[in-house]
């Protein structure tokens, strides 16, 4: 594996090849991320063969030629850049930059590649034709015209997933619902168009709702909800089997809505009190009142007829006594509202009655998405609760949370449910699961998929963050066990085993790069290509990542880049970062 330094780039060239005055088109294929860029101890660099893969083009670039393309950064203000691919065709670049589609770098190089390989059915009157990015693709050539009408007919088909906001998934750290035309381009250059793709860890489902519109598509995660999220991205699904599938749940799991609210005596209608009343001070005072004395597990409070305490020592040896009430004994005026940790618990007790294991795992899925969406958490995470103690509680933040905490959890569970069902009917295929961790995933897909081309899509943690402390309320709805309950946060305790420990949760940096070498290796074992997807703003080094997997492997890498803006946890600013999609390709 042979990486070369920026500024050392045009030299290659002139002393490798013979060309010479290319320097100022390297440095605007750099900042374009047209040729992605890595970062060293020794400073920037890019990979040897993604230099190689764009010499038919510089090699097209005479003199001065070069600031014509890319001057001020790939777009100028005043005038549109030509990049010629072939004698052909050329791409009429935009005139804002403002208007950059992740998808363009990974797309121009796309058809870059295919110009490369001698476009056929050469035609005299050429093609003139909307591309990315405002930009415009003019070919005489049917081969690439046809191929860049794939590319856009593709994005056009990412772009629309997920239109409401009520099919959105689970809100997740690290998800690529932004950067879903990036990486599907990006896996289109190595998935044919029968082949299959694994989402290895699949996180929020974001990439497997876009690669569901392209290719059969398997999801996997080490944390049960992640896969289920996976699952409702997919196809398979239909309006009709869930309005029939609502119709049954409804009236269950409003019987069982009847026996906790029975058992909890008058605290249910203390809330509902609170939720009618005026916005005083003296509102502050009747909320933090009512939040002490409403018993929860483990640490008590008022004991009349609900003994929460009790009630979770009963379902630790019996989970599936009735009525459920898990979200009512740990979560209760933690992270949602009494009324609505009791909707929880009762739609929960419902979607077991389902005998179907398909509707089932539906309904499940729409349950976790509703309950990420309505959660009065941190940051969007449940590490730890939207206040620290009842001190920090004001006017206005009681008004914020009551107002919230006053939602319905059935109606939004009814909306979420017939929403994904709609987005079901227009993706093309299933997304098929397959439980984690990677390792026991990979071994299981091997047996479902053997025979056939797959690729792997990694998206590994970028942090060395436990993100099972993050998202265990999520998980904790999915295993419904009644686990211990241990910090601010309410988690599973790690140490007894009843939360996931990933291996990429570390403090060391190159712990947490021989993991990720690891991971990549094992799909190139099971010979099958890898994409990588990481950015600059993690923790590891993608260079040393990369030599650590070429170290011992015989493989063939090729790397994608776009800008992104990364949207920060606890409404900070949004970072401007690079995102890297690294194709592994064993030999």
């Amino acid at each position: 594996m042979r990486f070369i330094p920026t500024q050392e780039c045009a030299s290659v060239l002139e002393k490798e090849f013979g060309l010479g005055e290319r320097a100022e088109l390297v440095r605007s294929l750099m900042r374009q991320n047209v040729l992605p860029t890595f970062q060293t101890e020794a400073g920037r660099v890019v990979l040897y063969g993604d230099l190689l893969s764009l010499l038919p083009v510089i090699e097209g670039v005479k003199g001065d030629e070069a600031a014509v393309w890319f001057r001020d950064g790939l777009f100028q203000q005043s005038t549109v850049g030509r990049l010629q691919l072939t004698g052909g065709t050329e791409v009429l670049l935009p005139v804002s930059a403002r208007t950059m589609d992740h998808a363009f770098p990974a797309a121009l190089r796309g058809l870059m590649a295919v110009a490369q390989l001698g476009a056929s059915g050469r035609q005299d009157r050429p093609v003139d034709m909307a591309y990315f990015s405002q930009s415009r693709l003019r070919t005489h050539s049917e081969e690439l015209a046809s191929y860049a009408g794939e590319q856009v007919a593709r994005a056009r088909r990412i772009a629309d997933v997920r239109a409401s906001q009520f099919a959105n998934t689970a809100y997740y750290m690290g998800s690529k619902r932004a950067l879903a035309g990036f990486l599907t381009e990006t896996m289109a250059h190595v998935t044919p168009r029968n082949g299959t793709v694994v989402d290895l860890m699949c996180g929020s489902g974001a990439a497997s709702a876009a690669f569901c519109r392209c290719w059969p598509t398997v999801a996997s995660d080490a944390e049960r909800f992640c896969t289920l999220l996976g699952l409702v991205q997919g196809g398979g699904f239909s309006r009709q089997k869930a309005e029939q599938l609502i119709e049954t749940l409804l009236p269950v799991a409003g019987q069982h809505v009847d026996a906790l609210v029975e058992m909890l005596g008058d605290f249910v209608a203390r809330e509902d009190l609170l939720f009618h009343s005026d916005e005083t001070e003296q509102l502050v005072a009747d909320y933090k009142e009512f939040h002490e004395r409403c018993p929860t597990y483990p640490n008590g409070g008022e004991v009349g007829p609900w003994d929460p305490v009790a009630e979770v020592r009963i379902r630790q040896k019996d989970p599936e006594a009735f009525p459920y009430c898990l979200f009512t004994t740990y979560f209760a005026n933690t992270f949602f509202g009494l009324r609505q940790s009791i909707e929880l618990d009762s739609l929960r007790y419902a979607v077991d009655q389902i005998q179907d294991a398909l509707d089932r795992a539906w309904a499940l899925g729409a349950l976790v998405v509703t309950a990420s969406a309505m959660a009065t958490s941190y940051a969007g995470h449940f590490a730890q609760p939207p206040f620290s103690n009842l001190e920090d509680l004001d006017r206005y933040r009681v008004s914020r949370l009551l107002e919230r905490r006053a939602f319905p959890i059935t109606q939004e569970f009814c909306v979420r449910l017939v929403s994904l069902a709609e987005e079901s009917e227009r993706a093309l295929h299933e997304v098929k699961t397959v439980p984690g961790p990677w390792r026991s995933a990979l071994a299981r897909c091997r047996e479902m998929l053997s025979g056939r081309p797959v690729t792997v899509y990694l998206d590994a943690p970028y942090r060395r963050e436990e993100y099972s402390r993050y998202y265990h309320v999520l998980e904790t709805l999915v295993d419904y066990t009644y686990p211990s309950s241990v910090g601010k946060g309410r988690a599973p305790d790690k140490r007894k085993g009843e939360r996931f420990s990933s291996e990429f949760f570390t403090r060391q940096q190159t712990r947490m790069e021989r993991a990720l070498a690891d991971a990549i290796g094992g799909v190139l074992d099971t010979g099958w290509t890898c994409v990588w997807s990481y950015a600059d703003a993690g923790d590891a080094n993608i260079a040393d990542v990369i030599r650590a997997v070429c170290s011992n492997r015989d493989c063939r890498v090729t790397s994608y880049a776009t800008h992104h803006q990364h949207q920060s946890q606890g409404g900070r600013s949004p970072k401007e970062v690079t995102e890297y999609a690294v194709l592994f390709t064993p030999h």
